[in-house]
């Protein structure tokens, strides 16, 4: 699964430099650019993000974005 939301991030969001998934990605993701990165993953893998999970830290890496997604589809 780790590929292929990688895949689709890159592919929805070419802006953002997704070929690192360690890298720290404070500097290219807003809150406006989160907001609609949950949007877009939660219709796409049908996931609902608690609150409380939509945090910066959730979010700095891409390997933390697929680790969230993924933990949130394994709880369903």
């Amino acid at each position: 699964m780790h590929t292929e939301i990688k895949e689709y991030l890159v592919e929805r969001f070419p802006q953002i430099d997704f070929s690192d998934s360690k890298r720290e990605l404070v500097d290219e993701v807003d809150s406006l650019t989160m907001v609609e990165m949950i949007a877009c993953l939660s219709e796409k893998y049908e996931v609902e993000f608690p609150y409380d999970e939509i945090t910066p830290e959730n979010f700095a890496t891409l390997d933390a974005i697929i680790d969230l997604v993924e933990r949130i589809k394994n709880e369903k």
